[in-house]
């Protein structure tokens, strides 16, 4: 099979980097890693183990740091704009203040549950 000219993340490689992503945030560890390289490396290396590696047919491309940094500030790019998006008066219920209203928030949790763990962390 003759891989697409373009790189494009399937969905098993999103999850497993937004895991991963996650798991870095919630024990401190990437807070500690002061440049883009250190912090995004150890998720480009294991983004690669857990897929390309195992089948590289399925998963032909092997990200490197840059790549998976891009994708982190894609995602939170993303997740502001749906954000922007629900927050405004035209969108919530009420046409007040502009604040989310309980539908909204089901939203925003149910379609970026795991890219909101990127953006706040």
């Amino acid at each position: 099979m003759i891989p697409p000219r373009r790189k494009k993340w399937t969905e098993a490689e999103e999850k497993t980097l937004i895991d991963k992503y996650g798991e870095l945030v919630e024990d401190g560890s990437l807070a500690k890693m002061r440049t883009r390289e250190k912090k995004f490396k150890p998720i480009a290396c294991h983004v690669n183990s857990v897929h390309h590696v195992r089948d590289p047919v399925a998963y032909p491309w092997q990200w490197s740091w840059k790549d998976v940094s891009t994708k982190v500030q894609n995602m939170r790019h993303q997740y502001l704009l749906v954000k922007q998006k629900i927050k405004r008066p035209e969108f919530s219920g009420s046409g007040g203040g502009g604040d989310c209203d309980d539908v909204s928030e089901l939203l925003i949790g149910l379609i970026f549950l795991g890219i909101i763990r990127i953006c706040l962390g």
